[in-house]
Order: C-alpha cells, then structure tokens, then sequence
C-alpha cells in the first residue's frame, strides 16, 4: 500500500495522471479544441407556396400515386355493386320464372340427384330444388294459413301413445296445447309431466311419434333464442321442420312432380321459413359456354 500510495503521488507532482478538484465545474471547463469548432443553426425545409385553403397549391404537392388514386376512387366499388347488381337481377329473374310457372300447367320431367335434390328443367334452364326444404316451406304455409282460411282435420291413433316430458318441456306443452289442437294434434295432460297423445293431423306420419314431438319442442325453443317469433308461426315452423321429407328419402317421379307443383303454388317458393334458398336456377348459356372452351 505504501509504494502505491508513492507512485500516485509521484504521478501526480509530475501533471502526468489529471487531478480532481471538486470546486471546479466541468461543464465550464472547455478545452481550448472546443472553442474552435463552428456551429451551423439547424435549417427547415418548407415550401413557402403552401396554403390549406388554397386547393391547387395542395394538389401540387401530391404524387402522381395519389391522384390516380383520387381520380379513379369509384373502381374500389365496381365489385360491390357488381354483386349487388347481380344478386337483385337473380331475385328478379326468379319471381319473373315463378310467375310463369304459377300461370303455367307444366308437366315436369324430373330426376332426383343423390337423394337430395329434384332435377328439373324449365324454359332450356336447369332447375335444382332441395327436397327437404321445398316441403319445409309447403308444410309451413300449409299450417299457417289454417288459422285463417281453415281447419286442419284429426285423424285419432288407433293406440293413443303416452310420453314423459322433461319438467321445462312440460310447461311448454301446456302453454302450447290450444295451438296444438289447432293444428290438428288431438293432446291431453296425462299426470305429472306426462302427457297423451290421442290423434295427430291426417298428413303428419304416425311413425316415430314421440320423437317427431321431442324435435318440435327442440326447434320451438331454439327459434326463441334466435329471434322473437309469434306463438303460432313458430309452431308451424317447428312442426315443418321436424315432418318434411328428410335428405336421403328416395322419391318417386309422382312424388316429385307433386312436391315441385305444391312448392310454385306457394306464396315465398324461393326461401325457406328460416330465409335459406330452396332452388337455384342454372342457365342453359352457361352451360353451352362451359362446353365450348
């Protein structure tokens, strides 16, 4: 320690290692190299012909980019009214081709593709109708004008058929039961949660009777979670759902013929109580142009 404590001190006679002196400030102790240096003032690029309300001086400073973007903003929008254009022709064309079927006595040749769909062709154009939901829509009208226009016969099961009903379900029946016997369901309250069914409309299927009754429960609720629907409308939309010809049922050419003449005697042919599309219409133009390439 002591030959250190020697060199340091020796160092420091000698100005060879700087000394430090707290009383001086070494922000203001500038070296002699600092003092010579030259300081430019920071320069600002402006354009002195710019003013915001003056419109040609703004458009000046604009790249060519930019202008054709102005100039030709009204292309970004072709797509959109282009879709827009076509989805309300094909709306159009549509009720113009159920006019003229509604008019019209037609004999239809049918097919029906992978048992699910009926085949026909009209005026050179194919036709494609989604079974299930062209009589979803023949049922669903049927039923909702009953309340209007007539009344939907019973036809009594030779074996009246009993079912225990969930505690919700049961509440629900029993706030559905004068709507039922509208529609031609012939149904008591049988005890606790349990109830009887003793006739049922004379088109509904007598198979699978409970089950067809647990579906019509099921998609009631479902259709109030959706949206808010009047009692009997979306009971006559539960039981077209749950009694149409289901995907996968092989049809019969009478069969077809008469689904498809039911279907363009309704009021909405084109979509299904739920909004889907029931056809689509293929014309015979595209088919000879994918046949010329």
């Amino acid at each position: 320690m002591l030959l250190v404590s020697a060199i340091k001190r020796a160092l420091g006679k000698a100005n060879v290692s700087p000394s430090i002196d707290f009383e001086i400030e070494s922000g203001l102790n500038s070296s002699s190299s600092a003092s010579e240096k030259s300081y430019l003032p920071p320069k600002i690029n402006y354009n002195p012909n710019y003013n915001p309300f003056n419109s040609t001086a703004q458009n000046s400073t604009e790249s060519s980019l930019q202008k054709m973007n102005k100039q030709h903003w009204e292309n970004l929008y072709e797509g959109f009214k282009s879709n827009a254009d076509l989805t309300e022709i094909a709306a159009v064309r549509n009720q113009n081709i159920m006019e003229t079927i509604k008019k019209e006595s037609i004999d239809f040749n049918v097919f029906q593709l992978n048992f699910k769909y009926v085949v026909t062709a009209y005026n050179q154009n194919i036709l494609i109708v989604d079974q299930q939901r062209a009589h979803e829509r023949i049922l669903y009208e049927h039923y909702l004008n009953s309340k209007k226009e007539y009344s939907i016969n019973t036809q009594q099961i030779l074996f009246p058929e009993q079912m225990e009903l969930s505690a919700n379900d049961f509440i629900l029946i029993q706030s559905l039961l004068t709507e039922f016997k509208l529609l031609g369901f012939d149904v008591e309250i049988f005890g606790k949660n349990s109830i009887v069914i003793n006739g049922t409309p004379n088109d509904l299927p007598e198979n699978n009777l409970s089950q067809t009754i647990e579906g019509i429960l099921e998609t009631y609720k479902l259709n109030t979670i959706d949206t808010k629907i009047e009692k009997h409308d979306n009971l006559c939309r539960a039981i077209a759902k749950n009694s149409s010809i289901k995907y996968g049922k092989i049809l019969e050419n009478s069969e077809m013929k008469k689904l498809l003449n039911s279907l363009f005697e309704c009021e909405n042919p084109l979509y299904s109580a739920n909004g889907k599309v029931i056809m689509m219409e293929v014309d015979h133009k595209e088919v000879e142009k994918f046949f010329k390439n």
